[in-house]
């Protein structure tokens, strides 16, 4: 999982960002989240080294990304199961 935040905050900006997420089938999930930090992305990767790179290479075609945080799930305690149905 990557949070990201954008230098400038641009409609074009956003939808440059979001066409290259979606283009990467890594990108399990993509949203634009409020706080700190701009986007989040869930992403399936093999290794760190596959994490690094697909950092390197979203930053390189999204310079407008400030900061990325990544994290590493060690353990699922829920997996998503959609909304409720009530």
């Amino acid at each position: 999982m990557i949070e990201m935040r954008l230098a400038r905050h641009s409609t074009d900006d956003f939808r440059h960002l979001e066409m290259l997420l979606r283009e990467d089938n890594r990108v399990l999930e993509a949203a634009e989240i409020s706080g700190k930090m701009d986007y989040y992305a869930s992403l399936c990767l093999r290794d760190m080294n596959e994490l690094r790179d697909f950092i390197d290479n979203l930053t390189e075609k999204a310079p407008v990304i400030e900061a990325v945080n990544s994290f590493v799930v060690l353990h699922m305690a829920k997996s998503p199961i959609g909304p409720p149905l009530e």
